[in-house]
């Protein structure tokens, strides 16, 4: 859920059902752990807070202060993974790969250009 303030945030996450992923949304700056835009397990109880400081630490970072957030459901044990999806001049690129903090880390993400009509064929899938 896109939201502005703490408030909204602790709304959010109360409806999420407990502890939730707090995180900038920048266009400008892709790796938002690097400026302190990201939060992790962070109880509904806490984000408000949480949110106002992270506003103030990605200020620190960067000169400009983040006017939104988005609040995700902490999901834990699972397989993490990177998805995303670019629109460049020559089409739409998808990218998958090991998300969370590892990320980069293992050169395993692939990308792939998009056919303009649509998905990749079965020939193109990842296995």
């Amino acid at each position: 859920m896109i939201v502005q303030n703490g408030q909204q945030a602790e709304l959010a996450a109360r409806e999420l059902g407990g502890a939730a992923v707090l995180r900038m949304l920048s266009e400008e700056i892709r790796h938002k752990r690097d400026v302190s835009g990201v939060a992790v397990d962070v109880a509904p109880d806490r984000i408000a807070d949480r949110l106002d400081a992270m506003a103030s630490e990605v200020e620190c970072h960067t000169s400009s202060r983040p006017l939104r957030f988005l609040v995700q459901e902490m999901v834990s044990g699972e397989t993490k993974l990177i998805l995303g999806m670019y629109a460049m001049p020559l089409g739409r690129l998808s990218m998958l790969g090991t998300g969370g903090v590892t990320a980069g880390l293992f050169k395993d993400t692939t990308m792939r250009l998009l056919p303009a009509a649509g998905g990749l064929p079965r020939s193109e899938r990842w296995p």
